[in-house]
């Protein structure tokens, strides 16, 4: 499979030499990525793999969201949709506020919130 060349790197790596975004980045990217998995929920598709290692950046800065190892395709025999956010949301705001926060506090730690 061949990926389409993203000039801009992983998130990942600009948020570690950025250090931490300021509002208008971190919105910037927070709309960019909420689009995308809007896009794919539109087609059936929920991405369970939501990291910034999996985020690439082409020339203009939008986001590419890659690796589709985890994710699924959400029909049921009856055709209908069904989507669980919770993660989505959990892993958003963890790393909206690892952004914003400078580091990871385990606010919204996965097995936490489900225990």
């Amino acid at each position: 499979m061949l990926l389409q060349y993203a000039p801009g790197g992983e998130l990942f790596t600009y948020l570690r030499t950025a250090g931490r975004f300021n509002n208008g980045t971190g919105l910037f990217f927070a709309a960019e990525i909420v689009s995308a998995i809007d896009y794919l929920h539109a087609r059936n598709i929920v991405y369970r793999d939501l990291k910034p290692e999996n985020i690439l950046l082409d020339k203009e800065g939008h986001v590419k969201i890659t690796d589709f190892g985890f994710a699924k395709d959400v029909q049921d025999k009856y055709g209908l949709r069904y989507v669980d956010l919770t993660m989505l949301v959990i892993v958003f705001f963890s790393i909206i506020f690892r952004t914003m926060n400078g580091g990871y506090d385990g606010l919204f730690d996965p097995m936490k919130t489900l225990n």
